[in-house]
C-alpha cells in the first residue's frame, strides 16, 4: 500500500542519517513492491536512486552505480528531469571516485544541460562546481577556475551559504594543489567563515585542517 510504501521509505531516510547504510538499504527494498504495486514509478525511481545513495556512502561505487543507472532507467522513460539530473550528479561524482575523469565530465555536462532546463540554479551551481575539481584533476586549471567562479557566483546569488562554503572549501583547495596558496587561503578562510556561522563543526574542523597544511607548506618552504 502507499502507507507502507512511504513508511518504508521514511525510515530508511532516517537510517541513512544515522548512518545505518545497510538498515537503509534493507528498508529501501522493502518499499520497492510497494511503490510497484500501487504503479508509482517516481517513487519506485527514488527509491533506486537512493539505493545508490546508500551504496555510495559505504564507499560500494559499483553497486552505488548499479541502483543509479536503474533510477535513470525508470526516469527516462517518465521524463522526469529532476530526478535525472540529480541522478547524473551522482553518477559524475561516483565516476570521479572511480577515476573515470571523462565520463565524470560527461555526466556533469548532462547534468548542468537538465538543471539549466528546469530553471535549477543551485543544481546548475553544483554541477559547474564538479566540473571545476575534473578539469583541475587534467590540469585544464583555467578551465577549472572558470568553473568554480560561476559555481561561487550562482552560491551568491541563491542565496545558499552551504553551497558557497563547500564551493569556496573546494576552489581553495585546489588553488593549494596548484601552489596558488595566497588565494587557496583565503578562499578556505571565507569557507571558514560561513561554516563557523552554520555551526557546521564537522565541516569546521576539517577547514581548519585544510589552513594548518597550507600554513605547515609556506613555513616549510620559507626555510628551504
Amino acid at each position: 500500500s502507499k502507507l507502507v510504501a512511504q513508511l518504508s521509505n521514511n525510515l530508511a531516510a532516517i537510517a541513512n542519517v544515522r548512518g545505518e547504510h545497510l538498515k537503509a538499504v534493507s528498508l529501501y527494498e522493502k518499499a520497492l513492491p510497494e511503490f510497484s504495486e500501487i504503479e508509482d514509478t517516481r517513487g519506485k525511481a527514488e527509491v533506486y536512486h537512493n539505493i545508490g545513495m546508500s551504496y555510495a556512502d559505504m564507499g560500494e561505487w559499483v553497486k552505488a552505480g548499479e541502483f543509479y543507472e536503474k533510477s535513470l532507467q525508470i526516469s527516462r522513460k517518465a521524463g522526469d528531469l529532476e530526478l535525472i539530473s540529480n541522478t547524473y550528479l551522482n553518477k559524475a561524482e561516483l565516476c570521479m571516485k572511480l577515476y573515470e575523469w571523462s565520463a565524470a565530465r560527461l555526466y556533469c555536462t548532462k547534468a548542468l544541460e537538465a538543471f539549466g532546463s528546469l530553471g535549477d540554479r543551485l543544481g546548475m551551481g553544483e554541477a559547474y562546481k564538479l566540473l571545476g575539481l575534473v578539469a583541475d584533476n587534467q590540469g585544464e586549471w583555467e578551465l577549472s577556475t572558470s568553473y568554480f567562479e560561476n559555481a561561487i557566483r550562482i552560491d551568491e546569488e541563491c542565496g545558499c551559504l552551504l553551497n558557497l562554503a563547500e564551493t569556496c572549501m573546494d576552489y581553495g583547495l585546489a588553488c593549494t594543489r596548484r601552489d596558488e596558496n595566497e588565494h587557496g587561503e583565503e578562499l578556505l578562510k571565507r569557507s571558514l567563515t560561513i561554516f563557523q556561522r552554520l555551526k557546521a563543526s564537522a565541516n569546521e574542523q576539517k577547514v581548519k585542517s585544510y589552513l594548518a597544511e597550507v600554513k605547515e607548506e609556506a613555513t616549510a618552504s620559507r626555510r628551504e
